[in-house]
């Protein structure tokens, strides 16, 4: 499968990427894993276990309709009943027909996942 990135989505990535590393604080070390996947493999997604949050801010606009559709998807079986999805401001997921309920806070889309 391959992505299709703009060249100007690959300048921004570049000029991004180093300011993000991140510092965890050591009372929280042993609780924080980094990893490294791709957001349209759910299976890998689904194998890291179910999470209270997901932040996941200006990425889905990288990626066409569909896609959002399927990741929106993705991210919201991968969360914990009352777990929070947040996304950018861009990329409100409303149209994406997800079963999340949505909450907008300062400028920022919060999703919630329903108990069942």
């Amino acid at each position: 499968m391959r992505i299709s990135i703009s060249t100007e989505a690959r300048r921004a990535l570049r000029l991004i990427a180093p300011l993000l590393a991140l510092i965890v604080a050591p009372s929280l070390r042993s609780a924080v894993r980094f990893e490294r996947l791709t957001l349209l493999d759910s299976p890998a997604i689904a194998e890291l276990g179910a999470f209270d949050v997901i932040l996941c801010r200006n990425v889905l606009i990288y990626f066409g309709e569909p896609r959002v559709h399927s990741v929106a998807a993705t991210l919201a079986s991968a969360l914990r009943p009352d777990g929070l999805l947040a996304v950018g401001v861009s990329e409100s997921l409303l149209r994406a027909g997800t079963s999340l309920v949505c909450d907008e806070r300062g400028g920022s889309f919060f999703y919630r996942r329903a108990r069942s």
